[in-house]
């Protein structure tokens, strides 16, 4: 099927058709992403994060993400990966979808909290923190325990 897009594809270029052209190289690559590859994708994910090449973990959650742009664990993943090569911004989107997707995916209000935190905003991953601490994941409370302590310091320092 991925090669009927494709040939299609170029016979639309060769005629000058570029858009149409374009939508059936994008199907094409879709249908090429099967979901059963979700898990080599999750697998070679979670690899290259563990070897710091976050750029490529990335790309291997956007492989599932176009497939299932809800899947959760995947905007999770990407979102750690995202915060760990100093893209807070782009971590804190993922999270933000996953908690707008599912509001009680504790792990989420705790992983934007640490992108908060890295990115200088103390006062919002405090918040996200208590969060996931009231919801009961115990890392969130020791988390929000050594952000209180960051802003009295950084206070008092500034005083």
């Amino acid at each position: 099927m991925a090669k009927t897009y494709m040939n299609r594809g170029q016979i639309y270029q060769m005629l000058g058709e570029y858009e149409k052209a374009q939508a059936d190289f994008d199907r094409s690559k879709k249908v090429l992403f099967m979901p059963m590859d979700a898990e080599e994708n999750f697998k070679r994910g979670e690899l290259y994060s563990q070897k710091g090449a976050y750029t490529r973990a990335v790309e291997e959650y956007n492989n599932i993400l176009m497939w299932d742009p809800d899947n959760l664990n995947a905007l999770n993943d990407r979102g750690n990966a995202y915060s760990n090569s100093q893209e807070y911004d782009e971590a804190i989107k993922d999270f933000d979808r996953i908690i707008t997707l599912r509001p009680d995916f504790v792990l989420a209000y705790h992983n934007r909290g640490i992108a908060y935190s890295w990115s200088g905003k103390k006062k919002k991953a405090l918040e996200d923190f208590e969060e996931a601490c009231q919801r009961g994941f115990r890392p969130s409370c020791d988390s929000a325990e050594l952000v209180r302590s960051e802003m009295k310091e950084r206070k008092a320092v500034s005083k």
